[in-house]
Formats: structure tokens, C-alpha cells, sequence
């Protein structure tokens, strides 16, 4: 027999099969936030200026080297690494004290900002390995010098693989930071948010895309969390966060839940109006005025709800014959 030209092997479909529901479930690796993250997953945290990423990732970085819950999620606790890019050293320790009510046991960090020898991928390995870590969180990608053409599927896809293979090898579960497209990702589907070459949507297990919420009430810093997940049940909502960094201590508070894809909560808004407004209905102008939604917007909602046979588009006596109303069919 000729020997492989290639170090793996295939496997036997039959051999590998597994009988019952107990036996799938055990093939899933160890959950370290429920419903978000496993071991040796590669997931994705997305977001444009305000939408403080670097806050949610320091937050939930915080949250397993504690045990803590995140977001309202259930948390295992696990040894972590944060190696930061872009802050300087007492701006990230100002943060992370902000951060974490109490000294953050079983969480290092590294600040890389201005040092003149940053790690290569494949160095990350002996890192992990030498402190059994379980989550490595890097902030941000941009500045690892680790994808030597942004805009190019062909070389993201070759210079991130490594990434896989750590995660794969050591069980650690890695959190990338990645800066949104040009616009800030705000009418984008997540698995096109991010900046540069669209293969990063295939290459992540999970993508969490973070969204300035427009309409927050007045000195409150919100956000919207659109996720994308693999291997695990889809959020039937995007989670709507407060951020409350009043006494030098943040709180993140899911505070309400958009509609998915309504990144604004628009979905309820409108749902409200049109139950308020019973059989008169409203019309796009309408929906422009009360909340500043673009008619774009109010058109690609209220097209969705028609197709869903929640509302229905009727003409009102003397308006103008293309001046469109719409009504929710349950009050008629």
C-alpha cells in the first residue's frame, strides 16, 4: 500500500455514529458560558466606536476567570489570558478595575500596546499550555499584524487557521476583538460586519456583533447583542444591554430584548403603535415622526409582519391613493 501523501486519515461514518440523544450531547465539548461559548471554539466579538466591545469582552473575560454569571448566563469558571493591544498599561488597569468588584483571581493579562516583539500565532500554544488557560481573549485583531492582507479571503482564511488548530490542540476557547466594516456594521447581517475579507463569517464558530442601541433613554449607554451561533440553539431575541459605570464600577444589565434582526427594538414599537392605534391604523409618516424610523426601515418591518398575516395594508377615505396604512388584523 502507497503511503499517504497527507498526515490524517478518513474516518468510517458507521464507526463513528452515535446511537441517542445522551450520547450526542456528550460529544459536545465543556460549556464555559452558557449558550455562548465552549472550549476550543473561535468565536468573535464585533462592534464599531461606542458600542464598547472592549468593555464586553473585559466584562465576560471577568466573568469566567470568576465563575460569575454574564449577561444572565451561567458561567464555569476557568483560568484566563487578555492580551490587549491597544491600551496603555493604567488605562487597562483603570478598566479592568472598573470591571471586576474584587481583586480578578485566575485572570492575566499583557498589554502589547508599543512593544516592539509581538507574538506570532503559533507562539500562543506554549502560553496556553504553560498556564492552562481555557479562555484567551484577543484585543484587537487589527493590531496582531496575524492577517497579511485584510481584504483577501484566500489569506485570512490561511493566516487564522492556526487559531483553529490551538484551540483544537489545547481546548482553549479564543475571543477575537475585531473592529466593524466601514458604517459600523449598523445595516449589515452580522456574518458581514466586520471588517475586511467576508471569509472571517465561515471561519469563526460564533460571531457576537455589538450595536449602539439609538434610541437609549437620555445618559444611558446601551447596546443591542446580535448573535450568530454555531452547534448552538439561535436566540429567538438580540439582548438589549445598559452599560452603568456609575461609583467606578460597571454594571451590564440585559435591560430588554429586540426583535432578532431589530437591532433598535422598531419591531415592538411599531407592534405598540399599531395596537394603539387599532383600526385607523398608521402609515409610514407616521412611523417617521413618533420615532424617527427611515421609511426603509418601516417598509422592511411592516413586510415582514404581512408576511407573518400580523398586519394587513388597507386605503383610508380621503387620503392620497398611494399614501400606504397599515392595521393589525386582529383588531378588525
Amino acid at each position: 500500500m502507497s503511503e499517504q501523501p497527507y498526515p490524517w486519515d478518513v474516518l468510517s461514518g458507521a464507526q463513528m455514529w452515535v446511537p441517542d440523544g445522551h450520547a450526542i450531547r456528550a460529544l459536545d465539548p465543556p460549556t464555559i458560558i452558557e449558550g455562548m461559548l465552549r472550549q476550543g471554539e473561535v468565536v468573535t466579538v464585533i462592534g464599531g466606536a461606542k458600542t464598547n466591545k472592549t468593555w464586553f469582552s473585559m466584562a465576560m473575560a471577568c466573568a469566567v476567570a470568576s465563575g460569575n454569571q454574564f449577561i444572565g448566563k451561567e458561567v464555569t469558571q476557568a483560568p484566563v489570558c487578555y492580551l490587549d493591544y491597544e491600551l496603555k498599561l493604567n488605562m487597562f488597569r483603570k478598566r479592568l478595575s472598573i470591571v471586576s468588584p474584587s481583586p480578578p483571581k485566575s485572570f492575566d493579562f499583557q498589554c502589547l500596546r508599543g512593544k516592539q516583539r509581538l507574538p506570532k500565532i503559533q507562539e500562543l500554544e506554549t502560553l496556553i499550555i504553560n498556564n492552562k488557560y481555557k479562555l484567551l481573549v484577543i484585543d484587537s485583531l487589527y493590531c496582531t499584524s496575524w492577517v497579511s492582507e485584510e481584504n483577501s479571503n484566500d489569506h485570512t482564511s490561511k493566516d487564522l487557521r492556526a487559531l483553529q488548530e490551538i484551540a483544537e490542540t489545547t481546548s482553549v476557547a479564543i475571543v477575537v476583538v475585531d473592529h466593524t466594516a466601514k458604517g459600523s456594521g449598523k445595516d449589515r447581517a452580522v456574518v458581514d460586519a466586520a471588517r475586511g475579507a467576508s471569509a472571517k463569517a465561515g471561519f469563526f464558530d460564533s460571531m457576537f456583533l455589538l450595536r449602539q442601541k439609538e434610541k437609549a433613554p437620555e445618559g444611558q449607554q446601551q447596546v443591542t447583542v446580535d448573535m450568530v451561533l454555531r452547534d448552538w440553539p439561535s436566540p429567538k431575541g438580540t439582548p438589549i444591554l445598559n452599560f452603568d459605570f456609575s461609583g467606578y464600577q460597571l454594571k451590564i444589565e440585559v435591560v430588554g430584548e429586540a426583535a432578532k434582526g431589530d437591532q433598535n427594538g422598531y419591531r415592538q414599537k411599531i407592534l405598540d403603535t399599531l395596537n394603539d392605534a387599532k383600526s385607523a391604523g398608521v402609515s409610514y409618516r407616521e412611523l417617521e415622526d413618533d420615532f424617527e424610523i427611515a421609511e426603509s426601515n418601516a417598509r422592511r418591518i411592516l413586510n415582514r409582519m404581512l408576511k407573518e398575516n400580523l398586519v394587513e395594508e388597507f386605503k383610508k377615505p380621503g387620503e392620497h391613493a398611494q399614501r400606504k396604512f397599515f392595521r393589525l388584523k386582529e383588531v378588525l
